[in-house]
C-alpha cells in the first residue's frame, strides 16, 4: 500500500472515530473561542456543513460504509420541504452529492430543484465547487443545473481568461477549480 492509501485509510479512520452517534461531525468544544464561523461548535449550521463535508468524501472512498450512510441519514433529517439545509450554501451540494452517491434520490432531486433557483446567486468560485460536487459524486454533466452553471461559469470568466475569487489572492485557485468543472462538461 502506497503512501497516499495510508493517508487517506486514516483520514477515514478518523472521520469514522470522530463521528457523533447520530450521524454527524462537530468540531470540538475547546475549540468553541478560536474555530472560524463555518465550524463554530454548538451550531446547527455548521455541524450539517462539517456532516456534510465529511459525509460527502466518506460517500466518494467508502460509499457502503455505515459513517456514510449514518451522515446521509442525519443529513436528510434536517432537509426541509423547500429542498434546503439550515446551513451554508455549500453544505447543501456536498449533502446532495453524497445523497446522490448514495442513491438517496428523493432528498438529492429536492436540492437540485432548490439549486436550479439559487445557481444564478453563486460566484465562479462556489459555482465551480458545486459543480465539480456533483459530477464526481456521478451527476450526469447534462443534468440542467449542472449545465445553466456551466453556461453561468463560462459567463463569469474575465476578457484575460482567469476567474475572480472571493478576493484577489484567491483568482489562481479559483480561476483552477473552474477549469476542472468544465474539463468535466467536456464541451465548453
Amino acid at each position: 500500500m502506497g503512501i497516499q492509501e495510508t493517508a487517506i485509510r486514516h483520514a477515514l479512520q478518523f472521520l469514522r472515530t470522530d463521528q457523533n452517534t447520530d450521524g454527524s461531525w462537530e468540531e470540538d468544544d475547546d475549540l468553541v473561542e478560536i474555530a472560524p464561523f463555518w465550524v463554530k461548535p454548538g451550531d446547527l449550521s455548521t455541524r450539517l456543513y462539517l456532516t456534510a463535508n465529511c459525509g460527502f468524501w466518506l460517500g466518494m472512498l467508502a460509499p457502503g460504509s455505515q459513517a456514510a450512510i449514518g451522515a446521509a441519514t442525519c443529513l436528510q433529517a434536517h432537509l426541509k420541504e423547500n429542498g434546503r439545509l439550515l446551513s451554508f450554501l455549500q453544505a447543501q451540494w456536498l449533502a446532495c452529492g453524497l445523497w446522490y452517491r448514495l442513491g438517496l434520490n428523493a432528498p438529492s432531486a429536492k436540492i437540485l430543484a432548490y439549486y436550479q433557483t439559487r445557481y444564478s446567486d453563486l460566484e465562479a468560485g462556489n459555482l465551480a465547487w458545486m459543480m465539480n460536487t456533483l459530477i464526481i459524486a456521478g451527476l450526469p454533466s447534462g443534468t440542467p443545473l449542472v449545465r445553466n452553471s456551466a453556461d453561468r461559469l463560462v459567463g463569469l470568466q474575465a476578457a484575460d481568461g482567469h476567474w475572480s475569487g472571493e478576493d484577489a489572492s484567491q483568482d489562481v485557485h479559483t480561476t483552477l477549480v473552474a477549469l476542472r468543472a468544465l474539463l468535466f462538461m467536456g464541451d465548453h
